[in-house]
């Protein structure tokens, strides 16, 4: 329970769409060593809303954070990071194709959401292409709903 305590301001910030806010929560907690520890939740909470803003910027100095401290980004942290990818204006294809690359060196495997991240982000054929020489499944376009 605690481990999600922690994370309670910085989702505050996010529900609010403001991550420079859950920004500056992590920040406290980091620079002040406060009871309430950054966690991966804290992190990923912040990521989250970091990429729905489409600031990569401040996703990968959240991911720099998470490595400083030896906390493992996941698949949850790695598929913040396509979001952004795809939010950011422009949209950032290079930068989702390798994180996927980088995803994967990590032992990190993508799950559906982040296949369909990337597919969205990369184009069809693109996603397509890294998927098969990393040996990924495949991701089939959604079938348009009826």
């Amino acid at each position: 329970m605690r481990s999600r305590a922690t994370a309670l301001p910085c989702k505050a910030c996010a529900t609010q769409r403001n991550p420079t806010a859950a920004m500056a929560w992590l920040r406290k907690m980091l620079v002040h060593g406060s009871t309430a520890r950054a966690n991966i939740i804290s992190f990923n909470t912040v990521a989250d809303a970091c990429a729905r803003a489409g600031n990569l910027q401040l996703v990968k100095e959240t991911m720099q954070a998470m490595q400083e401290l030896h906390v493992m980004p996941d698949v949850v942290t790695w598929t913040a990071f396509l979001v952004a990818c795809g939010n950011a204006r422009p949209a950032q294809p290079e930068e989702a194709l390798l994180a996927i690359r980088r995803m994967v060196d990590a032992r990190t495997l993508p799950d559906r959401r982040a296949l369909r991240c990337l597919h969205r982000v990369a184009g069809q054929l693109r996603s397509r292409e890294l998927c098969a020489e990393l040996g990924l499944p495949v991701m089939e376009p959604r079938s348009p709903s009826r």
